[in-house]
């Protein structure tokens, strides 16, 4: 199973430093907040998630870029749709055993 959910915000990491590749670009880390809505199945998001995932919280630690030209990594929405993500089958047991115990959130 993957679960899928809507990119609430984006935090920043205090103290977290600025990193430049070999383009020129420069990558610092931040904390993407996402709320669970429903699971991959096939091609289709299927919104019927066992009640202790249905609108949990997910933190994810991701380096996203901050120059100039990638704000679109800071959306949480395109248009009047909300950002969805599509988490990995390992980060997907990861956070349903992390939210198991009746937790409200889960860092992956």
């Amino acid at each position: 199973m993957r679960l899928v959910g809507e990119l609430v915000r984006v935090e920043e990491v205090a103290g977290a430093p600025t990193e430049r590749d070999e383009y020129g670009l420069e990558w610092r880390e931040h904390v993407r907040v996402i709320r669970l809505i429903g699971k991959r199945e096939d091609s289709e998001i299927v919104r019927n998630l066992p009640s202790h995932l249905q609108g949990k919280v997910v933190r994810q630690r991701r380096k996203l870029c901050i120059s100039p030209g990638y704000e679109w990594h800071f959306q949480t929405k395109i248009g009047d749709r909300p950002v969805l993500i599509t988490f990995s089958e390992e980060e997907s047991r990861r956070i349903e055993e992390a939210l198991k115990g009746g937790a409200e959130e889960a860092e992956v």
